[in-house]
């Protein structure tokens, strides 16, 4: 985070960090994630899922990686 003056650095950890750390690592930095799903592929998503389809399965449907099948398990599970 080179970009950062010291003032707003410490300003911004303060705002966001909710721990402090020594080492910053951030996740899904360079994984290549297609973030945005269609409406209708995410109804029907939940009725695959809650139907017990397993992530594998999930991803061959709807031609994902099995990352981005678990990031929408996970979005999913916190929406609910």
């Amino acid at each position: 985070m080179a970009f950062y003056q010291k003032g707003i650095e410490s300003n911004l950890d303060k705002r966001f960090m909710k721990h402090s750390r020594t080492k910053l690592y951030v996740m899904l930095e360079d994984v290549e994630i297609d973030w945005y799903w269609d409406e209708k592929d995410v109804k029907e998503f939940d009725k695959s899922f809650k139907r017990g389809m397993n992530v594998e399965e999930l991803a061959n449907k709807f031609n994902r990686s099995l990352e981005e099948i678990a990031l929408m398990v996970i979005d999913r599970s916190l929406r609910a």
